[in-house]
């Protein structure tokens, strides 16, 4: 199945991504955001999980150290076991129990643990990550997107629908249905899943949602490595679903679920999960890539944190 099949790729990466070809020098953070599995622009909070591949990382820098909640906090259930893998946050909290490979903070609420990189403390740098302006251009992101609401597209229950790049409405999938899209761009509103649910993409397959993403329980997602970028408030994957693709919501509350198995990257404002779900890195195909280059433009970054 896609599913397996990806995940063996992934594995195979780690060499490459987890010893230096992540931008990284050794004590030194990365600030190549397409390094990172799991970077948020201001607060993770991780309960459980193995994250494979890559660096986890908080990009804003904690304007008030004093205050209990941290940037970045790990559960005793989190494991990063690959070397070379970075846990980055200006202010972190993490579970002595977590198993990780290297920790940078400037600031660690709670005690420390000795990770398997054997450092006795964690290791500053200079924040932010990586400057936010040079987020959205490194994440490609579009000035504009061009779905079209009037075209809504309802996959009804215990169905299947083959569906054309274009302009669209709200994508809803609805339970046990299947939707199958192409190679090429998608432009839509939202994207809503119910139960049981499945949608085959593929390499070159882009969708830009203007709005939420909101993914039922059991469903799977894959194929290939979409490259799919919200302008939402909202990414949330329910329970047990299986997904591949790189996901851009650098607006989004992302919450990655419960019991998920998530490949690929994500760049979200803020995320959250539940228990037991795992993150391995999948490198971006050169063929997504470039279809990524030929949109051009980015989001004016002030766009919301002018009103904050």
């Amino acid at each position: 199945m896609w599913y397996s099949r990806i995940l063996f790729c992934g594995v195979l990466s780690l060499s490459l991504v987890g010893v230096g070809a992540q931008g990284a020098q050794a004590n030194s953070i990365s600030r190549n955001v397409n390094s990172y599995v799991l970077f948020a622009l201001d607060k993770i909070n991780y309960k459980s999980g193995v994250i494979r591949g890559g660096h986890v990382g908080v990009n804003r820098i904690d304007t008030n150290k004093n205050n209990s909640e941290a940037m970045l906090t790990f559960g005793g259930k989190v494991v990063m076991p690959d070397n070379g893998d970075q846990v980055v946050g200006d202010t972190v909290r993490i579970d002595q129990r977590a198993d990780l490979w290297e920790i940078f903070a400037n600031q660690e609420q709670g005690p420390f643990d000795i990770p398997r990189s054997g450092q006795t403390s964690p290791i500053s740098f200079a924040g932010p990550v990586i400057s936010p302006a040079d987020v959205l251009s490194q994440i490609k992101f579009p000035s504009v997107f061009n779905d079209d609401p009037s075209q809504a597209i309802d996959v009804r229950t215990n169905t299947s629908l083959t569906l054309a790049p274009g302009s669209y409405g709200e994508l809803r999938v609805r339970d046990h249905s299947t939707l199958f899209l192409t190679d090429g761009i998608y432009d839509i509103s939202s994207l809503i899943t119910g139960k049981h649910t499945t949608i085959v993409w593929g390499d070159g397959t882009v969708i830009n949602v203007e709005g939420d993403i909101k993914l039922g329980n059991d469903g799977s997602y894959g194929g290939g490595l979409a490259l799919i970028r919200s302008g939402g408030e909202i990414v949330n994957f329910a329970k047990h679903v299986e997904f591949l693709a790189v996901v851009h919501a650098p607006e989004a509350n992302c919450g990655l679920g419960h019991g998920n198995d998530l490949q690929g990257r994500f760049v979200c404002r803020q995320v959250h999960t539940d228990i037991n779900t795992n993150l391995t890195f999948v490198p971006e195909p050169s063929a997504l890539a470039l279809l990524g280059l030929g949109l051009g433009g980015l989001v004016a970054f002030g766009r919301r944190q002018n009103t904050r």
